[in-house]
């Protein structure tokens, strides 16, 4: 009878066995998920190993997350108007749960000159809050113009060397040891010298080179305080032309391109050639855009408003748009105006539909494919064709397309 029980047991022992390695194997490999080699903790520090954003544990990291507009302009909202959103922790949590892993904030010359310490304790805040989610938030100087020779718009703030030099010692030395600001961007929209250089490649190129110095200075400058931290430069015509950096690339480690691809920026260069070519040897960021409404900054998407044209009367609204410009709230208005105008033309509004359409399906796939990462412009404004929440925190259109971005990413 031992005889028997013997190969009884081991027979059962043996099916137990794969019984349990086939479980293992089911519960470890059904849903194709790789087993990390080592958890990743919290907050982590970045850098680049060649055209990749990597982790402490080399780990490429592509952040999806939401622009938001000065934190001084956001704490003022009350003062616009009954209903509008105040900034506080509810930004950051909602952020989060539709899977935002960074927000972009934006620090505007007069309100850093006016009051710096107001301005460091709003960052602060938002590190906490920022910690409260784990998730990561980038510093951006709030400047658009060519400081190297000095060419603001009369509606821009024209910031000296003296200010930039000034604003990222100050800042470089105060979070150099805070991992949760995981970047800083040296400016918001490099432009050009001229008019002309805009639209002359030789002339750009120049200027190129001009914004790379103007740029390595400013990065030494946060070099002496912060030796490792990754700093985004932003390319030319608007934050949107990095093509120059494969000849004249940055010369300094731990760079990022940024990049403005808003809809009507490829009529200056391809995405390929303003930034897409750089990605195969850099590592780019789109730090800022919009798929928002009928109402995109209609007036500067030059092939569409004049295909558009063809169908219904648009020039007057165009001309009286030249008249307001950097008044965003008349632009906005006068953007406004021209979708009413559309919309009693159903040629003309599907026209613009399927336009906008087209270029949010191109966008995201070009993006993902590309492995870039992107903040979205921006998380709240009192101008609604830019917003991704409305006053009570439904989403508009724009944002309910980033948020299912981010849950399908999440």
């Amino acid at each position: 009878m031992n005889k028997l029980i013997i190969p009884i047991i081991i027979a059962v022992i043996f099916v137990a066995a794969a019984g349990a390695y086939f479980v293992f194997q089911i519960s470890s490999f059904t849903d194709n998920k790789p087993i990390p080699k080592e958890s990743v903790v919290y907050p982590q520090k970045f850098h680049i190993e060649g055209s990749k954003i990597v982790d402490e544990s080399g780990k490429e990291i592509i952040f999806r997350g939401f622009d938001i507009v000065s934190i001084t302009y956001l704490l003022k909202m009350d003062q616009k108007g009954p209903g509008l959103v105040v900034w506080g922790e509810d930004f950051f949590r909602e952020m989060s749960a539709w899977g935002s892993k960074i927000t972009r904030i934006q620090i505007i010359p007069e309100e850093w000159e006016e009051d710096r310490a107001n301005a460091i304790k709003l960052i602060d805040q938002t590190i906490e809050w920022s910690k409260k989610y784990n998730m990561y938030i980038y510093l951006e100087y709030n400047v658009a113009g060519f400081p190297p020779t000095l060419n603001y718009d009369k509606e821009s703030k024209s910031a000296t060397k003296q200010d930039f030099i000034g604003f990222w010692d100050e800042i470089s030395k105060k979070y150099k040891n805070e991992k949760t600001v995981a970047f800083y961007e040296i400016m918001n929209e490099p432009t050009y010298s001229s008019n002309k250089s805009r639209l002359d490649n030789a002339l750009l190129k120049k200027d190129w080179l001009l914004w790379k110095e103007f740029a390595e200075e400013i990065i030494d400058v946060i070099r002496k305080n912060d030796s490792d931290s990754v700093i985004i430069v932003g390319g030319l015509v608007w934050g949107y032309d990095n093509s120059f950096a494969l000849e004249y690339p940055i010369e300094r480690e731990n760079i990022v391109y940024g990049t403005h691809p808003y809809p009507w920026r490829s009529e200056h260069k391809s995405w390929d050639e303003a930034f897409g070519n750089i990605k195969n040897k850099y590592p780019v960021f789109a730090t800022e855009f919009t798929v928002a409404g009928l109402a995109t900054n209609l007036r500067k998407w030059d092939s569409v408003r004049n295909e558009l044209s063809k169908i219904v009367y648009l020039e007057d609204l165009h001309e009286e748009g030249k008249k307001v410009r950097g008044n965003k709230r008349k632009e906005s208005e006068i953007a406004l105006k021209m979708v009413e105008r559309i919309k009693k033309d159903r040629a003309a509004l599907n026209y613009l539909v399927s336009e906008r359409e087209k270029y949010k399906r191109e966008i995201k796939s070009y993006l993902e494919n590309k492995k870039i990462s992107w903040t979205a412009f921006t998380f709240y404004s009192i101008y609604p064709e830019f917003s991704i929440i409305n006053e009570d925190y439904t989403l508009t259109e724009q944002g309910e397309w980033f948020r299912q971005w981010l849950q399908e990413k999440k």
